[in-house]
């Protein structure tokens, strides 16, 4: 059986995608795209493809992916983030403060 729309497709099997600069990736677990599409390496647009399918389809067009597609999930907050927060990408990542200056007193 093949499909057009991925609807009824399920997360098992060989799953396969072109990643960055058009180049293919594959096989590897459903999991692997899903993580990739959490941390924003993919999006929606991205194109995937497994046995059953009759081509290439768009990510959020397969129901496994769109529940983690950073580019559909709408943000639960309008803050802004802290001092402590860059953006690095589509992803925010905490910064660590640096080491307290330790100022030792002179030996005598």
């Amino acid at each position: 059986m093949t499909s057009t729309a991925g609807e009824d497709l399920g997360g098992e099997g060989e799953w396969f995608y072109i990643g960055a600069h058009g180049q293919e990736h594959g096989p590897v677990n459903f999991r692997v795209i899903r993580a990739h599409l959490r941390l924003g390496l993919l999006n929606s647009k991205s194109l995937v493809w497994t046995e059953g399918l009759e081509g290439w389809l768009a990510a959020d067009s397969i129901s496994v992916f769109r529940g983690c597609i950073r580019d559909l999930i709408s943000p639960t907050s309008t803050q802004a983030p802290s001092q402590d927060m860059i953006q690095l990408g589509p992803t925010t990542v905490a910064v660590p403060s640096p080491p307290p200056t330790i100022v030792a007193a002179p030996f005598a």
